[in-house]
């Protein structure tokens, strides 16, 4: 089940932490992996370090060629990239329940009946 954990920012580089796991045990160079996707270096180590988000679906289809990933490694940076989204929408879910004043600034929403419908929709 997925269940957000009271601190998101710690977890918001889940797509780059990914991408880096895979890129290090097929043992490729940053470099070899942006020429081969067609992507700036300096780009593919932003989104690995977590400066940047995850790619959209043709950058993203380019990396996991670039990095001759299996099904399951592609499989896993999809899976990454829609957990990081969700976190993301969920951190901004919070800053605007404070900004609209309904959190105080140290209060944690509750986040059940989203955790429900993402459970039955994941079953």
């Amino acid at each position: 089940m997925l269940v957000p954990e009271k601190n998101i920012q710690t977890q918001i580089n889940r797509f780059g932490s990914c991408l880096l796991a895979i890129r290090k045990a097929h043992r490729l160079s940053q470099k070899a992996v942006a020429i081969t996707a067609e992507m700036d270096q300096s780009y593919l180590a932003a989104i690995e370090a977590g400066r940047r988000g995850a790619p959209r679906d043709l950058q993203l289809s380019r990396l996991a060629q670039a990095l001759n990933a299996t099904q399951a490694e592609k499989l896993a940076l999809l899976e990454a990239r829609a957990l990081q989204r969700i976190e993301a929408e969920l951190q901004e879910l919070k800053r605007s329940c404070v900004s609209c004043g309904f959190l105080s600034q140290t209060q944690e929403p509750d986040f059940s009946k989203i955790q429900n419908f993402i459970s039955n929709y994941l079953e």
